[in-house]
């Protein structure tokens, strides 16, 4: 996937899903208080069963 695919993808998600829900959008710029941060492998050739 090139650098294209990924900006093509947030203008789309920017068109669509953002300009659709900005109200949802505006209200996440007030803070958020996770209680656990997850990290994950982003390896593709990982299966995510056995992580």
């Amino acid at each position: 996937m090139g650098i294209e695919k990924l900006i093509e993808g947030n203008q789309a998600f920017v068109e669509n899903e953002y300009a659709e829900n900005i109200e949802y959008y505006k209200g996440l710029l007030s803070g958020q208080n996770p209680h656990v941060m997850l990290i994950g492998c982003c390896e593709s050739r990982v299966v995510p069963e056995i992580t």
